[in-house]
């Protein structure tokens, strides 16, 4: 939605973005009619009626992991820089204790990942002028701000004191908020391409006698609501 409502469509921003978007209108209607939509998947697949499930919609983004932990082991403004670098994270879980081979090839492919990006960008704005210039545009400056304020697992704590999410945005210098432009362009690309396929391989689970799924019997119409043990 951000680089849609705020960068122009030949800025090296939205082109660069454009091929890791691509369908996302088309498959998240899809999935709206087949996750969350009465009487579909979700709802089937879970022991709730209409009104539990949307009560844990509404409550499901504060469980998120990913970046609310950042919250108590940074001050607000270096969390306000690290919510988008996914090695902050990483090393912070792994200094917790919770050193998985997840974690290690997780963090192996954001490295590869960020170089990837920083490399691209480092061509269109070589110089620390043109990459003061980039982060300070309007358009650039608007996308990263929308798309961090619509976070809704840290929307309540995208807050430096008692500044704005604007106003602390302009506390950082230039090769700070060119770092935090990296860091959320890679973030982004890292969500959808190993972090969906992490989250998004549940088939595998469902095509087992083990999954436990409420569904009708198949000779029983659809829409049925006497499932066992529903």
């Amino acid at each position: 939605m951000a680089m849609r409502e705020q960068l122009s469509k030949d800025t090296p921003l939205r082109r660069f973005l454009v091929p890791f978007t691509y369908g996302t209108i088309a498959i998240n209607d899809a999935a709206r009619v087949t996750l969350v939509t009465p009487d579909s998947w979700v709802p089937r697949a879970y022991p709730f009626d209409e009104e539990g499930l949307q009560l844990a919609w509404a409550n499901a983004y504060r469980h998120l992991p990913g970046g609310v932990e950042l919250k108590v082991e940074l001050t607000e403004r270096a969390f306000l820089q690290t919510i988008f670098d996914r090695k902050a994270y990483i090393d912070i879980r792994i200094e917790s204790g919770v050193d998985t081979q997840y974690y290690k090839q997780a963090l192996e492919y954001w490295v590869m990942l960020r170089a990837f990006v920083k490399g691209t960008f480092d061509v269109y704005y070589p110089t620390a002028a043109d990459q003061q210039r980039f982060v300070e545009d309007a358009e650039t400056e608007h996308f990263l701000l929308q798309a961090m304020g619509g976070i809704q697992a840290t929307s309540d704590v995208l807050v430096i004191g008692d500044e704005s999410l604007p106003h602390a945005w302009e506390s950082f210098a230039p090769a700070e908020k060119y770092t935090m432009v990296i860091d959320a362009i890679t973030r982004f690309i890292d969500v959808v391409t190993a972090g969906h396929e992490q989250v998004g391989k549940v088939q595998a689970y469902a095509q087992t006698l083990f999954a436990s799924f409420s569904g009708p019997p198949r000779c029983a119409p659809v829409g049925r609501r006497d499932w066992g043990g529903r």
